[in-house]
């Protein structure tokens, strides 16, 4: 199927770019807004509760971003002050926008980015995702080769993930292809939401360029558990909402919290918010190995930083040598929850039968 893609694409090229380059103007080298592009990158960083890695986030951007758009879905951690608080110590190097969206679906979040460009280059990017800043892998030797092309294309990224704390992944899914996330911009460019994804859609004749190199390490499991849990039934949310006609939607989907609470009392066997924690920590770290660094050669700057410091805020407990738990150093209900034998005796193998014939 590849082989064919690539065939048919050396094929219609030429006619491709003849439409592109006379019939196309008026939507190239312009922002949404139809003002002249600069050229550099602006990459557009969604948010939500996101107070841990945030800054680590928006800091290892610094020198590859020549504008970086912040857009908060309604915080309600300290994630918004932490934006601004970066805004106002790096506003004279780099242009930093934030826009608040509380609410709003990450598809118009996405969107709203896209509206914000002002640069020839949109990076996709959220704020777990960690770049590297020196060495081999440094992020700003993508952006050098990216600026030298002005082919019309998307980049796509591998992405190295963590999981849980700074030290783990879940088996088998250390280290994936990514998505393209690096993207030549024109007014075609768009974000749609199919089932529970948000997905960017470029024109035909763009070109899609796997990169090889891990420019950035994915921190998607370093949240509060507020937060993990609300993207584990988000995007589940999201996916049953897409998939009714509104007339014919079951009632508890109709609003996330009636299906939160009926999802939560299916899974977990339990609605009380700190036995929900317990639990989904449970299932979640059962999966957990320690990661293999040397396997990709180094960590980020700001992550060897982090990892320096006598005491990092998330920790994998074990118990006979098999990760049991993770602790959140800010979570005090939960330092302070013990687990009564319901808990105890709760079953991670039912868990994963009930999401299974969920789906």
């Amino acid at each position: 199927m590849d082989q064919i893609k690539r065939v048919f694409r050396f094929i219609v090229k030429p006619f491709y770019k003849l439409f592109f380059y006379d019939f196309r103007k008026n939507k190239i080298n312009v922002s949404r807004n139809g003002k002249a592009l600069k050229m550099g990158v602006s990459a557009v960083v969604a948010m939500k509760n996101e107070e841990y890695t945030l800054p680590l986030c928006l800091n290892s951007l610094i020198g590859f971003a020549d504008q970086i758009v912040i857009i908060d879905n309604g915080s309600e951690d300290n994630s918004l002050e932490i934006a601004k608080k970066f805004k106002s110590k790096n506003k004279h190097h780099i242009e930093i926008d934030i826009i608040e969206m509380p609410g709003a679906l990450l598809g118009d979040c996405r969107e709203a980015g896209l509206r914000a460009t002002k640069y020839q280059w949109h990076l996709r990017w959220d704020a777990d995702m960690i770049a590297h800043t020196d060495g081999e892998f440094d992020m700003k030797k993508l952006k050098a080769k990216a600026l030298k092309d002005h082919t019309p294309r998307t980049i796509q990224l591998p992405r190295i993930n963590l999981t849980g704390d700074l030290f783990h992944v879940v088996k088998g899914k250390d280290w994936d292809h990514g998505e393209p996330i690096l993207i030549w911009f024109n007014k075609d460019i768009s974000y749609r939401e199919f089932g529970k994804f948000d997905t960017v859609r470029v024109p035909k004749y763009f070109i899609q360029v796997k990169e090889t190199t891990n420019y950035y390490f994915h921190c998607q499991g370093l949240k509060s558990d507020i937060n993990l849990i609300h993207r584990f039934h988000y995007f589940s949310w999201r996916e049953q909402y897409n998939s009714f006609d509104k007339n014919d939607m079951p009632e508890h989907v109709k609003t996330y919290d009636s299906y939160v609470l009926k999802r939560n009392d299916f899974l977990f066997q339990t609605t009380d918010p700190l036995k929900v924690k317990y639990r989904y920590q449970r299932q979640l770290v059962h999966s957990f190995e320690k990661i293999n660094i040397q396997k990709y050669g180094y960590y980020p700057k700001i992550l060897r930083d982090e990892i320096e410091k006598p005491k990092q805020r998330f920790e994998i407990i074990y118990d006979n040598n098999v990760p049991f738990i993770r602790i959140d150093q800010n979570d005090d209900k939960m330092k302070l929850f013990i687990p009564d034998d319901m808990d105890l005796e709760w079953s991670i193998d039912l868990f994963f039968e009930n999401l299974y014939s969920e789906n």
